[in-house]
């Protein structure tokens, strides 16, 4: 889902939000297509860490 926000709540927040590229943006994904094409956006550069938490908490997010 869409949310950048420079105020507010996100402000403390490493990750600032995510961006929906590609067929997924485009809604033009097959039902059980898994293939998708993401962009993070973040306060300073990512970390492997910050990247595998959000792999790991991806698929909870998508259902």
């Amino acid at each position: 889902e869409d949310s950048s926000s420079s105020n507010g709540p996100s402000e403390g927040r490493v990750l600032c939000g995510v961006m929906r590229i590609g067929l997924v943006a485009k809604g033009l994904l097959i039902k059980d297509d898994m293939d998708l094409e993401l962009v993070l956006m973040c306060r300073e550069k990512p970390t492997k860490t910050l990247l595998c938490t959000v792999c790991d908490n991806l698929p909870q997010q998508i259902e």
